[in-house]
């Protein structure tokens, strides 16, 4: 609080992976996602809590990232969503859906909760409720937040359930390919350790993600970076702003180039200068405003780097050090 007022900052170092788990040795037989297929689901839903990596479908770990590569994590788990309160370099939060499908129901279109059902023992692989014909493969939505702080965090709709939307968006196909051409990894109930690059072609025409103004000027005319009262559809009179750019059209997302991104572009160019052994994958800023000058100030990065070997690294740093342990890159000003 603030002057007696609550004030909520929104969290912005964030980043999320989804993992897909299959058993193609069980009955019902496991099926790739139909075209449209959708569903959501909650942490509370009967049956999150059991199976998973912690005995339910749902956990939170806080880990510190060691120098020998491995992390230290305190992990707990289950409904309701507790946020530590202790500071840690990376918080997690995995929840898993279900797997059991009752094709009758359809593909969730008008209801995406319904169809889908977990296992009776919360397992990947475990026997499906009566009536549920057809098994799918298992997304489990992992959301990370680096250089957790600790103290106080919540949903943004105030809630203590934690949930996943999914919405189908595989080339027809291409999951059925990956599902049928992965080795099994031996471990039950777990995806196979399929590389990647084995079935699929990398997107380098992703979308990247939208200024602050541009969603207040094109989506919805409504603060959510720093705010007083929590950003809610029921407790806003802020309306969607109407449609300008026809379906056939890609929106007018521009985002003029801020001093941050500017930072970025030139650090990237350091690197290459000095010629590190260091490759750059992923530098995102933790700060609230990206907007905010940094020039002539010390500021802490996240930065993804890949070693000889081949093995890739996560580490948060404000200067890069070569294989020496000698500083040739000093990222406190620019």
């Amino acid at each position: 609080e603030e002057n007696g007022e609550s004030v909520y900052s929104r969290v912005n170092n964030l980043e999320s992976s989804p993992y897909y788990r299959w058993n193609m040795d069980t009955l019902p037989a496991t099926v790739a996602f139909p075209p449209g297929f959708r569903m959501i689901a909650y942490s509370d839903d009967a049956g999150a809590d059991a199976g998973g990596e912690t005995g339910g479908n749902m956990l939170v770990e806080c880990c510190d990232f060691l120098k020998n590569g491995e992390e230290d994590c305190v992990i707990t788990g289950g409904n309701p969503l507790i946020f530590p309160t202790t500071a840690c370099e990376g918080l997690g939060i995995a929840f898993a859906m279900p797997t059991c499908w009752d094709e009758s129901k359809g593909i969730g279109t008008d209801d995406p909760f319904g169809h889908v059902a977990y296992t009776t023992d919360g397992a990947v692989g475990g026997p499906c409720p009566s009536g549920f014909n057809k098994r799918i493969p298992q997304v489990q939505l992992f959301v990370r937040i680096k250089n957790y702080q600790g103290g106080v965090y919540q949903l943004a709709d105030g809630n203590d359930k934690f949930h996943v939307d999914f919405m189908n968006g595989w080339q027809e196909g291409k999951l059925l390919e990956i599902m049928q051409g992965c080795e099994p990894s031996g471990e039950e109930g777990y995806n196979p350790p399929c590389d990647c690059n084995q079935f699929l072609t990398e997107n380098t025409d992703y979308a990247k993600p939208l200024c602050d103004e541009e969603v207040r000027q094109h989506m919805i005319d409504e603060a959510t970076d720093v705010v007083n009262v929590l950003p809610r559809a029921s407790n806003s009179n802020v309306g969607m702003v109407p449609k300008t750019w026809e379906d056939d059209e890609d929106p007018p997302f521009v985002c003029v180039e801020s001093d941050a991104t500017m930072f970025i572009k030139k650090f990237e160019v350091k690197l290459k200068k000095k010629k590190t052994k260091f490759i750059p994958k992923v530098v995102m800023f933790v700060r609230d405003d990206l907007n905010t000058s940094f020039k002539g100030v010390e500021v802490t990065i996240y930065y993804e780097y890949e070693k000889g070997n081949g093995d890739v690294k996560g580490k948060e740093i404000s200067r890069i050090t070569n294989a020496e342990g000698k500083v040739v890159i000093n990222l406190g000003k620019i």
